[in-house]
């Protein structure tokens, strides 16, 4: 897979480490669909960080609000996610509270893996089979949540034989195993734990939740201080000089160093993955730096 393939995705799941830019990245990638003229959906299951308040709304709640042209945001709230479950796939009438029922579903849910997040997953599911979007961007759980999120409707129907459960998990599946229409974006700082479980999770992607990933972010990279200057020819001109702004141009050659480390290290733990390099920015210049890196 190709970071250039991102163009022609339904869903894409974006994740990464606590502390990397995930949600701001999601933001910006939803952000860069909108600008080139699609139906966007950018839609949170992370809920700690609200996504939408990168692209200016306040907050987001279950129904989808747009705040730019082409861009809506939502959040998926696992209360708000069942009801409609119900109403939906089940034709239960509306219910004001549905507090027995989530009970019931925590109950159930420490016997059987999978079924808190087919919950939220399936809202997302079903977003992109109904084709309300032109392309659906999450901002996932971080690392150790994603994957088995992405697998929960291949988990139940490993421990569903038939009937109900079976049928509604089966079209899920469908579309979140389906490289053509969902992949996943790793979003990564350029240190070395978050490269560790960047690398980690892409494996556990395929392997586990059967998801390609299309690309590593790297987020935040260190710029070049003087472009078309070498790094080693910066260290030898600053080993012999002194004062505070020496001091500081050490700093930034030794933290692009780093940067460049992690990098090659990023590429050959996840040798079939493009890496894309983010440097800082508002999240419009990052949107444009996404658009022009992946094609948009």
């Amino acid at each position: 897979m190709s970071a250039r393939d991102i163009a022609r995705r339904d869903l894409v799941v974006v994740t990464g480490k606590g502390g990397v830019g995930k949600s701001f990245i999601a933001a910006a990638l939803a952000s860069a669909f909108a600008d080139a003229g699609r139906r966007t959906l950018l839609c949170t299951l992370d809920e700690r960080i609200d996504a939408a308040r990168f692209v200016g709304a306040s907050s987001a709640n279950f129904r989808a609000a747009e705040v730019r042209p082409h861009l809506f945001v939502s959040s998926v709230e696992p209360e708000a996610s069942l009801k409609e479950y119900l109403k939906l796939h089940l034709h239960l009438p509306f219910v004001t509270s549905v507090t027995p029922i989530a009970a019931v579903l925590d109950f159930v849910a420490t016997a059987a893996p999978g079924v808190r997040e087919i919950v939220t997953v399936g809202k997302v599911a079903y977003e992109v089979r109904e084709q309300h979007y032109d392309v659906v961007v999450v901002d996932a759980p971080a690392t150790g949540h994603v994957a088995g999120h992405l697998a929960a409707a291949t988990t139940l129907q490993d421990l569903v034989g038939g009937g109900l459960i079976r049928q509604q998990t089966q079209w899920m599946r469908a579309i979140l195993q389906n490289r053509d229409r969902t992949s996943a974006v790793v979003v990564t700082s350029l240190e070395e734990t978050p490269v560790n479980e960047s690398i980690e999770l892409i494996a556990s992607l395929r392997d586990t939740a059967d998801v390609g990933v299309d690309a590593i972010i790297a987020n935040r990279m260190a710029p070049a201080i003087a472009p078309g200057v070498s790094i080693e020819a910066l260290s030898q001109t600053l080993a012999n000089s002194h004062g505070p702004d020496v001091q500081l141009a050490r700093r930034a050659v030794e933290r692009r160093e780093a940067h460049l480390a992690q990098w090659h290290r990023l590429r050959a733990g996840a040798p079939q993955t493009d890496v894309v390099v983010i440097g800082e920015g508002s999240i419009d210049e990052v949107a444009r730096a996404l658009a022009e890196e992946l094609s948009l």
